[in-house]
């Protein structure tokens, strides 16, 4: 387990590696005229890098120090497009000029027939965990009105949600 760390260490920075090339250059040209809360003095990409690297870094770190198996590739990627949407329905209102007070399913549906920011190339299985995704994305804040959507769900990853809510 020892001898694996830093060939392991290495593999989370390079999925994070992948999420600043992948995903960072799209990111911030569709939103860097943004802001993150209503009329802040806060970019909405520094919001969403903020959340994504906080939360995937405690998530591999809360593993890595308890002993507990390391992250696997599959897990960070799932947790990083779901941080990087937790707020997409700001992002709608500001392009779309609309008032969507949630992160409501066909919202992030349609976030995903664009794809603004190319996460289906960072995180290829997003189709086959769109419920996971929207899961997680709905649930990232405590009273997200759209929660009622995705509460009866059984997610499979439900052990990331405490680090969407940390992000």
């Amino acid at each position: 387990f020892v001898s694996d760390r830093p060939l392991l260490t290495r593999e989370i920075k390079n999925i994070l590696k992948e999420y600043v090339e992948k995903v960072l250059p799209h990111l911030f040209r569709e939103s860097a005229q943004l802001d993150a809360k209503f009329k802040k003095a806060l970019s909405y990409p520094a919001h969403v890098i903020t959340a994504v690297f906080s939360g995937s870094i405690l998530y591999a770190y809360d593993r890595i120090s308890t002993g507990q198996s390391f992250p696997n590739s599959h897990d960070m990627r799932l947790l990083c497009a779901a941080l990087t949407l937790h707020d997409v329905n700001k992002y709608w209102n500001e392009i779309y000029n609309s008032r969507e007070l949630g992160n409501y399913y066909k919202l992030i549906q349609g976030y995903f027939e664009n794809d603004p920011f190319k996460l289906k190339t960072y995180f290829p299985e997003w189709d086959s965990e769109f419920d996971e995704i929207v899961f997680l994305v709905q649930h990232a804040e405590e009273k997200d009105v759209s929660q009622s959507e995705s509460r009866i769900t059984r997610p499979k990853y439900a052990r990331l949600l405490p680090y969407v809510k940390i992000g």
